[in-house]
């Protein structure tokens, strides 16, 4: 599917440009960033609104990148968050 495969090439762009900054954080401790699924995709939706990447594109481009997520500690409720490390 040509459309999946653009949508793939996109993701990864924006994936590339997002570790340029950030690297996945491995555990609590080193992650200098708390992000939602939600916030990334607002970001790239900012930069470019014409994008037909999904939240569940940038959902599985981070798990396949190697960024985890957990709720941050104190805090109430199931909010999970992506940790990042800023390089």
């Amino acid at each position: 599917n040509p459309s999946a495969m653009k949508n793939e090439a996109n993701i990864d762009s924006y994936i590339t440009a997002l570790m340029s900054v950030y690297s996945p954080a491995i555990n609590e401790s080193e992650t200098t960033h708390w992000f939602s699924t939600e916030e990334v995709f607002e970001s790239i939706k900012k930069i470019d609104p014409g994008t037909s990447v999904k939240l569940e594109d940038i959902y599985d481009s981070l798990l396949m990148a190697g960024f985890r997520f957990q709720p941050r500690s104190g805090t109430l409720g199931c909010d999970f968050r992506w940790m990042f490390k800023q390089k």
